[in-house]
């Protein structure tokens, strides 16, 4: 699979200009381009590094977020459309490159994109009732992907967290909500009525969003919101070979036929929740196959030598001497079987689901949010938990 995403990640690296800019426009055409695509593709090169240890890529982030800097900076650019709606994207790359540099200009660079950026907190008024039209600050996708906008920049802007992200989704889930998890959004913000679709993008953003949440905050809420839509809506929208996919789906769908008439979609056609490889639009069909990825990315986390199993799927982990294997048939079944081995001393920590009841472990009760194991060196452990 790395393989594979290299003969890709060379192409696109292969075609930066001298200065980093990366972007597939012409030199005369930067200031119109909109570098959502910078944003994207520095991300998108952070998660590969992280799977592949590919030594060129971090250098390439580094020059790629300069030149974005560079540029910004003088006004040679701004953010607009897409770019100014997503800021936050960046930030996965800004903070991975900040960790490995600690140069300033990361910081100035995080506060230019926040003070260009769509402030959502000022749309808020915006979700309560469905425009009918389209909108950059209703669009789900962007609902989606800016729950963890303050997750990712508190730290670097040297702000206090405040939890923001709970408060938006909040709002969202009143006005907007579904019995499982979702937001209806077709293609903007649809309201509460139970025919209205949520776009297949906004399920993969939104499940990335809540790891990145869970990830920063160590809050248990969104690692069990990210469960219900894993589990429940991801999977209802995709075949099961992953080659056809809905574009919108919905709570009470009888049926995947085309509507009679008009679409009673809000701003999408009247096809777009029919099983197809590019149904409506083609933005799906490249994004949605980061969800089940990065889900299985998101099973195993870590803090300093703490390993934190944060999601119970099927699962091994191989990493710095430590290896651990996760059998279960969650969650249709709530059994846990654990075979830990290492080769140096660390804390291994288990989250507990908010709703278990009468949890045992090794078949002694317990009671717990969440359950620690100190773990020799060279100690092997075997752990059954219910």
């Amino acid at each position: 699979m790395i393989a594979r995403a290299k003969k890709y990640i060379d192409a696109i690296i292969s075609f930066r200009k001298p200065d980093g800019w990366i972007c597939p426009c012409k030199d005369e055409e930067r200031k119109t381009y909109d570098t959502w695509a910078v944003q994207l593709i520095s991300k998108t090169l952070t998660v590969y590094y992280e799977c592949s240890k590919d030594k060129q890529i971090p250098d390439v982030i580094y020059r790629v977020l300069k030149n974005y800097y560079e540029m910004l900076k003088v006004g040679e650019i701004t953010l607009f459309d897409w770019g100014k709606a997503r800021w936050f994207e960046c930030f996965i790359a800004i903070n991975f490159t900040y960790n490995r540099c600690g140069e300033e200009w990361l910081k100035d660079l995080a506060k230019i994109l926040k003070e260009q950026g769509l402030n959502y907190n000022e749309s808020v008024s915006l979700w309560e009732r469905p425009l009918n039209r389209w909108r950059f600050d209703t669009h789900i996708v962007n609902m989606g992907m800016m729950l963890k906008s303050e997750a990712v920049s508190y730290g670097i802007l040297n702000e206090e967290y405040t939890d923001n992200a709970e408060k938006l989704h909040e709002i969202l889930k009143n006005y907007n909500g579904t019995p499982v998890g979702l937001f209806t959004g077709d293609e903007c913000l649809s309201g509460l009525s139970s025919i209205q679709g949520t776009e297949l993008c906004a399920v993969a953003e939104q499940m990335y969003s809540y790891e990145i949440l869970y990830a920063c905050t160590g809050d248990k809420k969104w690692a069990e919101r990210l469960e219900m839509l894993a589990f429940n809506t991801l999977p209802a929208t995709i075949s099961d070979d992953m080659w056809t996919h809905q574009y919108d789906q919905m709570s009470n769908q009888v049926a995947c036929v085309k509507f009679p008439g008009k679409s009673l979609f809000r701003t999408n056609g009247s096809e777009a929740h029919l099983f197809g490889l590019e149904s409506n639009f083609g933005c799906c069909t490249a994004n949605f196959n980061q969800a089940w990825p990065k889900f299985a990315l998101s099973a195993f986390m870590h803090s300093d030598d703490t390993v934190i199993n944060a999601v119970p799927v099927p699962s091994e982990l191989k990493a710095d001497g430590k290896y651990i294997k996760l059998e279960t048939n969650y969650p249709f079944e709530n059994s846990f079987k654990y075979t830990v081995e290492t080769e140096k001393a660390f804390t291994f920590k288990i989250r507990i689901p908010s709703f278990a009841e009468n949890l045992t472990v090794n078949g002694k009760a317990a009671n717990a949010e969440e359950l620690s194991f100190e773990i020799a060196a060279g100690e092997k452990l075997e752990t059954q938990i219910r």
